[in-house]
């Protein structure tokens, strides 16, 4: 009897003072749920600050614990008509094993507060936005569903443009249902930074239509025309065709999206002996030609 006592007055002071931390932490990992929250991302402008990629306010919708809902029939009927998704498939994630289900993520257009179905709840998420649509798409890329950057611009500088996602704890019960409509904040988010290009919305618009028309003359695949400030070397624009509209990048071929001006090797050959010979005459240098026939 002595013997079990020290053993368990050894495994209770083991418990308190060697374990105590460990065990603290596994309690509030059990007890509180963390949620991130998302920074804005920020701005790309042209030059004259016009705005080329920006976020906006948009609706998600979701359903949680969707085996306890009686109308998963009409709730995939609505979000299959709003999103155009296949109404089959939005069932059968829903009659599937994962408790937490997205119907819809970044929606511009949702339904109603009123209008949203019974047992489907919305959160308000920040949209990556073009306004420009097709102009210089090539070269500002796109983002995926969460605003991470996968190509162009968007992807080389991510991290200024993307911030610092901020985190909020709030404290659950056993089954993960939240004790309180409020969380406590434990960092906010930090916002992205906005990014000015040398770019040039007028010039860009005008290349890329200038280049789609001899594309069409000439019965070419593809175009690409870059304009450059000759004394700087800033680029005015960098056109490609076909164009896309990164809005919906998804609906395009990989190779229309990537930005052929700075992936692809050409040769310019003779046409471009002339721009050797002006920079010579310009800086007095005695040239030897040898041209080929």
């Amino acid at each position: 009897g002595v013997g079990c006592a020290l053993a368990l007055i050894f495994r209770l002071v083991s418990l308190q003072f060697w374990a105590g931390e460990s065990y603290t932490v596994r309690a509030r990992n059990q007890h509180e749920k963390r949620t991130v929250l998302q920074a804005n991302r920020g701005r790309i402008l042209d030059r004259q600050g016009r705005v080329l990629a920006t976020a906006l306010e948009a609706q998600s919708f979701f359903v949680n614990k969707a085996s306890e809902l009686d109308s998963l029939q009409a709730i995939a009927v609505r979000f299959s008509r709003r999103t155009g998704a296949d109404e089959a498939a939005i069932l059968n994630r829903m009659k599937g094993k994962p408790s937490f289900i997205w119907l819809a993520r970044k929606v511009m257009d949702g339904p109603p507060e009123d209008q949203v179905p019974e047992g489907v709840g919305r959160i308000v998420e920040m949209r990556r936005i073009y306004p420009m649509g097709p102009v210089a798409a090539q070269v500002l890329g796109y983002t995926d569903i969460d605003n991470v950057g996968i190509e162009g611009i968007e992807l080389a500088f991510d991290p200024l443009l993307r911030g610092r996602p901020g985190e909020m704890a709030s404290r659950v019960d056993a089954r993960g249902n939240a004790l309180s409509a409020l969380g406590a904040v434990r960092r906010l988010p930090e916002d992205g930074g906005d990014l000015m290009l040398t770019l040039d919305a007028d010039y860009q618009s005008i290349s890329e239509e200038e280049l789609e028309a001899a594309v069409a003359h000439f019965e070419a695949e593809s175009g690409i025309a870059i304009v450059m400030e000759p004394h700087t070397g800033k680029i005015l624009a960098m056109a490609n065709v076909p164009l896309y509209d990164p809005n919906a990048f998804h609906r395009y071929d990989p190779t229309v999206r990537r930005n052929r001006a700075v992936t692809d090797m050409f040769e310019p050959g003779s046409t471009f002996k002339v721009v050797a010979v002006a920079g010579a005459l310009e800086e007095q240098t005695r040239l030897l030609l040898v041209v080929g026939v």
